[in-house]
């Protein structure tokens, strides 16, 4: 048997996936590398006790998830690779490595109006993505690339429930079919841009990125959002020019609320002894941990007496590509050291965060905290929105700062503590489900050969 590469090469074009100068060979290679970086990682999964709490137990002797090869390795991160481009002369992203059977979040439906000229454009897991609402408010997520010269549609302008780019003015329906070229009457069965499936649900927008057929509402993770009348939810968000993997593995871990998180979420070094309880989920890990008897957050403490001691509930469920919903509540210190706190409830809030890649090397993280109306006081709600904002500030320095000296750095030899271990999990769930994404990819795209 033969392999026709010219043959392949045109299938990975009609299906837009990535051309090299020999795609097979290099599929081959990449899938050989993945593998044996996974291989470990997969092992040591299997070999981890059931009982969560007896791998946090460890301490200082292992984080009990993953071995010390894979945390400490670059791969743990995985910012992918660049190449250098002898057609364009200069460094191209060698590949992206994103989930793409998601929903990704592309902001707060407030950013997005009826208005004549309200069209968004966004970058999501690496496209290009145009937004807009159709006469009936519903929204439409497109390519942003027109398949004439490639100009920006979000550059274009909308016209009833189409939108026309205004390089030549090719007008497109909300399926992405071309349905008037100015000066031709006839139009060419290629004269279309992608469609993607776009949900609007507590007050986010949510585009699928995959195949449209795997496109299941019932995905799209839980959260609170400012319409809900139950709570006065407080909405903001931030770019960040890091890599989504250094995102997970912040978020994944609570304890750095003590050093990075002193001047707004901290006040206590027990943040340093926090071992989640976690659940694995198919596409997410659940954890909950409590704090007791200690001191209110740094961002409140002048609204208490100093003396006074509080119990700290998280509640966190974290999805797949790198969705945080916090439901966090804070008791006055009670007597029970397991179980729900017998004090009273103080505050009983939300705090919803979306984390979307838009490439490999920046995110736009939008986010919300707020307070139950029951527990909410004026102002209150208010401050908690200021403290995440400059809480998120701080983490933004922090992570621009590690993925600066990751870039560098590259290849360089980390270490792994105990606190890896949320990290190690989640990321390792990624990595799972972009292995399987890559197999069914695989299995779909024939390979063109001749006997």
């Amino acid at each position: 048997m033969r392999i026709d590469h010219r043959a392949a090469v045109r299938q990975r074009k009609h299906h837009g996936l990535p051309v090299t100068a020999d795609p097979f060979r290099r599929r081959l290679r990449s899938a050989a590398v993945s593998a044996a970086a996974a291989a470990p990682a997969c092992r040591a999964m299997r070999r981890a006790p059931r009982d969560t709490e007896a791998v946090f137990r460890r301490d200082n002797k292992s984080t009990g998830l993953l071995p010390r090869s894979a945390l400490s390795s670059p791969n743990f991160y995985r910012v992918p690779a660049r190449r250098h481009s002898q057609e364009c002369n200069h460094w191209v992203q060698e590949a992206i490595i994103f989930v793409k059977n998601a929903w990704y979040c592309a902001g707060w439906d407030h950013e997005l109006s009826q208005g004549k000229t309200a069209v968004l454009s966004r970058r999501i897991a690496g496209e290009s993505v145009v937004l807009y609402r159709k006469l009936d408010g519903a929204v439409v997520a497109l390519e942003d690339r027109c398949p004439h010269r490639q100009a920006a549609l979000s550059l274009g302008r909308k016209e009833g429930d189409s939108l026309r780019c205004m390089y030549h003015g090719m007008k497109f329906g909300p399926d992405g079919q071309c349905n008037e070229i100015p000066g031709q009457t006839t139009i060419p069965e290629r004269a279309c841009v992608r469609a993607f499936p776009v949900v609007e649900k507590d007050n986010w927008i949510w585009v699928w990125m995959g195949d449209a057929v795997k496109a299941d509402p019932a995905l799209i993770c839980f959260s609170v959002g400012p319409g809900d009348a139950g709570w006065n939810i407080k909405t903001s968000q931030v770019h960040v020019k890091t890599n989504y993997r250094l995102e997970i593995a912040n978020l994944m871990d609570l304890t750095h609320i003590a050093w990075v998180h002193d001047a707004t979420f901290g006040g206590t070094r027990e943040y340093e002894l926090v071992r989640p309880r976690m659940t694995m989920r198919p596409r997410g890990i659940d954890s909950d941990i409590w704090l007791r008897n200690v001191p209110v957050t740094r961002f409140a403490q002048h609204l208490f007496p100093p003396d006074m001691r509080f119990d700290l509930h998280f509640d966190v469920q974290f999805s797949v590509p790198c969705n945080f919903v916090l439901h966090f509540k804070v008791y006055v210190a009670g007597t029970a050291t397991e179980g729900p706190s017998d004090g009273q409830l103080v505050l009983d809030s939300y705090s919803c965060q979306a984390v979307t890649p838009c490439d490999a090397d920046s995110v736009q993280y939008y986010y919300s905290w707020g307070a139950s109306r029951a527990t909410d006081s004026p102002g209150l709600s208010d401050l908690l929105k200021e403290a995440i904002d400059a809480a998120f500030l701080e983490d933004k320095l922090t992570l621009e700062a590690q993925h600066r000296n990751i870039s560098e750095k590259p290849d360089f030899k980390t270490i792994d503590i105990v606190h890896d271990a949320g990290p190690g999990k989640m990321l390792w769930l990624l990595d799972k489900m972009l292995k399987e994404e890559a197999a069914a990819e695989k299995r779909a795209i024939p390979i063109a050969a001749t006997v």
